[in-house]
């Protein structure tokens, strides 16, 4: 039988024990403080990549739906003896160029005429050529141009209905209404027909660039290196004159 004196050794050697076995130490205060430090600095590194991969997603959405209403100019084009829709904001010779009014899809019910007010690409919609309004606005949009936002007026009902790109209205020569007449001179992979928005810097939906539809039906991102497009839009609420939208399709038929 062991010695009381042993039982203190062994006692002095192993720590507590619990059902004869020496005890497991367990964690301190400092060791979950410094647990919970390092959980942060990680997520606070991963944040960012997130939300680049967040932004990345965004764009090729966007650049889908621009591809779509690409397809859908081609179509009313075939069906129009080559003629795009038609704004009353681009070359009206009864209305000031605003060219940077053009994401307008439809009038207010007073300025309406045919087509139930549609005017630009809303013609597209006004047409069953692309008859879905989400496809009209970026997920990138930080803005309150958003879907939600005019989704009763979709719904045939009268209002004026904003969207997120931008419609050219025509080639870059005077005249130039019909998609073959768009390039006069210009390469097809080089004109731009319609764009994100550049009405101004908080509608330019993705800030560092743009998705560009061209008169060859394709897209291209446009990167804005060094600011030479956001630069030239109005930062706030106004629209951006016309001589700086004009100067911003250059820079999209350029790259």
């Amino acid at each position: 039988m062991r010695s009381l004196a042993q039982f203190e050794r062994n006692a002095r050697c192993h720590g507590p024990t619990v059902s004869g076995r020496p005890a497991r130490p367990g964690f301190s205060l400092v060791d979950v403080l410094v647990s919970i430090a390092v959980i942060g600095v990680l997520i606070s590194l991963l944040i960012p990549s997130l939300g680049l991969v967040r932004e990345t997603a965004h764009q090729v959405v966007c650049r889908s739906n621009i591809r779509q209403i690409g397809l859908a100019l081609a179509m009313f084009a075939d069906e129009h003896k080559d003629a795009v829709p038609t704004t009353v904001f681009v070359r009206n010779i009864q209305l000031t160029d605003r060219p940077s009014e053009t994401v307008t899809l439809r009038m207010d019910p007073q300025l309406a005429g045919n087509d139930a007010g549609w005017d630009g690409l809303g013609k597209l919609y006004g047409g069953y050529y692309l008859p879905s309004g989400p496809v009209f606005y970026c997920p990138s949009h930080k803005g309150d141009i958003r879907f939600e936002r005019f989704e009763f007026n979709w719904g045939d009902q009268p209002g004026r209905i904003v969207g997120n790109y931008q419609y050219r209205g025509g080639g870059p020569t005077a005249g130039s209404t019909n998609l073959t007449m768009f390039l006069n001179g210009i390469t097809p992979s080089s004109c731009a027909i319609a764009a994100d928005s550049i009405r101004n810097r908080p509608e330019f939906n993705h800030q560092v660039g743009a998705n560009v539809l061209h008169a060859d039906l394709s897209v291209s991102w446009f990167r804005d290196v060094g600011g030479q497009v956001i630069s030239l839009l109005v930062n706030g609420e106004d629209p951006t004159p016309n001589e700086n939208v004009n100067a911003a399709w250059r820079n999209f038929d350029g790259h």
